[in-house]
């Protein structure tokens, strides 16, 4: 048997109370691996029971796993608080109440455990790295390296350290020292899959697509039930142009979540079912993901520069020469891109989008003089004022069906309004989902709207919107006015 299968029977057995008989197995991973981690703990904990009966019994530890396993937190944290009080204080149950206060998001309370667990016992390495990842999400970046250093001194074996390590690196935009560290992890622990997750990604930052599709494959074989492995897999062999494997990896991810609306998106994307906009659970997810190299992307990567352009447009119309608007509104504003490029046009300024990630680095640039996150037609119906200028630059790729927000628009615009958008340009039909996942419109179909609502066409012109991958995808661009 291979040592991951004598640990994997080794652990079932302990599940079932068949001590003496997984004692038996770790003994013998021991006599070949002197040092590996899950083997001491576990014969460490073993021997704890039989010389003290101090010692929280194993099948306390495991009924609390259990229920951690079954994310069921508050029965997990209950059962640990029944027991607390009737034995010694015990490392490895210190570091499950940890766990499960981290899963709970109170990260500065499993912190207070993880350095209780390193109290009692100083070399504990797994202590030390949980307490990495706990700093970590408290944004002590410094104090979390640390921690990971010190659980590494201890035990340069802990595949769990230096997976965690990986994701601080990561964070810090350390692409290559991260790729180690999951590297080592993975090497450690051949059925580490999280941290073939976290290798993948990684890998994809790199723009090394290939190389992240057989990482993220090799996740899903380990765990077929991993829905995100699947998700990774199917969008990397999608941007790869491998669209019938792409729509398998979708579809295995839909059968083990049914309500994940973003991946029944990309399914019907994929499948030439056109649908009459984008889940908003898809387009949050999506620019929540995407926010952080978001617009080093777009913009040298993908050589978007449709605010620009459509600013272009904006100051060669005679009637709008130094024209300065009143109030404006940016619809699926993201970072700001067409904000800057409007700013110096209008005295107020807000935004508006449903990534919270997106809005706040639209905040860092200071361009705005309010931002609201959510839906743009149920933020606007809310509004109690009307608008100038509206601007909409690479959003309709995401809506589809135009209908109502164009009457929305039209409801809350100003006398000479102006409406300054663009689509991804379709020749023939009204609308369609492309295989991409973002819709394309037709200039017939958007006139139609426009004369439906009370605007009349300023200027129009197709233009290249950006490489996807390589090829230039072909948008139109539009200036209404009411």
């Amino acid at each position: 048997m291979s040592l991951t299968s004598i640990l994997s029977t080794a652990k079932t057995l302990m599940k079932r109370g068949q001590y003496a008989a997984a004692y038996k197995l770790y003994l013998e991973v021991l006599d070949s691996y002197p040092s590996n981690p899950d083997a001491l703990a576990a014969i460490a904990s073993i021997e704890a029971q039989q010389l003290d009966k101090d010692v929280v019994p194993l099948e306390i530890i495991n009924k609390v796993l259990n229920l951690y396993n079954q994310k069921k937190f508050s029965d997990a944290l209950g059962l640990v608080s029944d027991y607390e009080g009737n034995y010694r204080k015990d490392i490895t149950l210190l570091n499950i109440k940890g766990a499960i206060l981290s899963s709970e998001g109170q990260f500065s309370k499993a912190l207070e455990c993880f350095v209780e667990s390193t109290v009692i016992k100083p070399d504990h390495d797994q202590g030390y790295s949980n307490q990495g990842l706990a700093l970590f999400k408290l944004g002590r970046s410094e104090e979390a390296q640390k921690a990971f250093e010190k659980s590494l001194s201890i035990n340069p074996t802990n595949a769990g350290a230096h997976n965690n390590m990986g994701v601080l690196l990561e964070h810090q935009n350390k692409l290559a020292e991260a790729k180690k560290s999951f590297k080592k992890a993975v090497k450690l622990k051949e059925d580490y899959y999280e941290a073939y997750i976290n290798l993948g990604n990684v890998l994809l930052k790199q723009n090394l697509p290939i190389d992240a599709a057989n990482i993220y494959h090799e996740a899903v074989k380990i765990n077929p039930d991993l829905f995100e492995g699947h998700v990774m897999f199917g969008n990397v062999l999608k941007e790869m142009g491998r669209f019938s494997d792409a729509l398998d990896s979708y579809k295995k991810a839909l059968a083990i979540d049914p309500q994940a609306g973003y991946v029944a998106h990309l399914v019907n994307a994929l499948s030439g079912t056109t649908t009459q906009s984008a889940p908003k659970s898809y387009i949050s997810k999506v620019f929540d993901e995407y926010a952080d190299h978001f617009e080093h992307h777009l913009v040298y990567v993908l050589q978007y520069k449709t605010p620009s352009i459509l600013k272009k447009y904006f100051d060669q119309c005679d009637e709008l020469n130094n024209k300065k608007f009143d109030r404006a509104v940016d619809l699926g504003c993201g970072t700001g891109l067409a904000g800057i490029s409007f700013r110096n046009s209008v005295k107020y300024l807000l935004g508006i989008d449903l990534s919270s990630k997106m809005l706040d680095m639209a905040k860092e640039k200071n361009i705005y003089d309010s931002l609201v996150q959510g839906d743009i037609i149920e933020v606007l119906e809310a509004q109690n004022v009307n608008y100038d200028l509206f601007l909409c630059s690479d959003t309709f790729i995401y809506v589809g069906n135009l209908t109502q927000l164009f009457k929305t628009v039209s409801d809350k615009s100003n006398s000479n309004a102006l409406f300054i958008f663009s689509t991804e340009h379709l020749e023939e039909g009204d609308f369609v989902l492309r295989k991409t996942g973002r819709y394309a419109q037709s200039y017939s179909y958007v006139m139609r709207l426009a004369q439906n609502n009370g605007f009349r066409l300023v200027r129009f012109s197709k233009e290249n919107l950006r490489k996807d991958p390589d090829n230039w995808i072909i948008g139109g661009l539009y200036i209404l006015q009411k």
